[in-house]
């Protein structure tokens, strides 16, 4: 809510896209997004971010930090994490297999929770993804997303 509030253009990826979609995964804590990169757009996210209370989690460090929010806070930046007054939210300006924003958003899902309307990477996305990222942890999850879509083209 706080994201479309204030503009932010993005789309929700990761097991969160899938498990919107109706796809049968384990819930995770964290929510995944990929925003828009242009400057505009980034200054918007770190206005959410202050309205969420983000903080930066960082490797190495037990607590999470405080940093400033703008659009600069993200130049040079792929990804970054950060806990918020409502649970962790990792931002991914490219996630792995894709080209960013613009490639997802061709694709992406509408779904509404709540009366907030939320796009989401397709599954197919969501499989391109998790293919390219080659983690371990995906392992799992792709054999759902697979199957996933073989009911979908099926019923069709």
């Amino acid at each position: 809510e706080v994201l479309n509030r204030r503009r932010v253009k993005y789309v929700v990826i990761g097991a969160l896209a899938a498990l919107l979609q109706g796809v049968p995964l384990p819930r995770r804590a964290d929510i995944d997004v990929t925003p828009a990169s242009d400057v505009d757009n980034k200054k918007r996210l770190a206005s959410a971010l202050e309205d969420l209370e983000a903080q930066l989690r960082a490797p190495g460090l037990e607590e999470p930090v405080e940093i400033p929010l703008d659009d600069r806070t993200f130049t040079g930046m792929v990804t970054m994490t950060f806990v918020t007054k409502f649970g962790p939210l990792d931002i991914s300006f490219v996630p792995d297999g894709t080209e960013g924003y613009e490639d997802l958003e061709r694709s992406a899902v509408v779904v509404e929770r709540f009366g907030v309307r939320i796009p989401v990477a397709s599954v197919e996305d969501i499989v391109r993804s998790k293919r390219a990222a080659g983690r371990e942890k995906d392992a799992a999850h792709l054999v759902q997303l697979l199957a996933f879509l073989d009911e979908e083209r099926s019923s069709e």
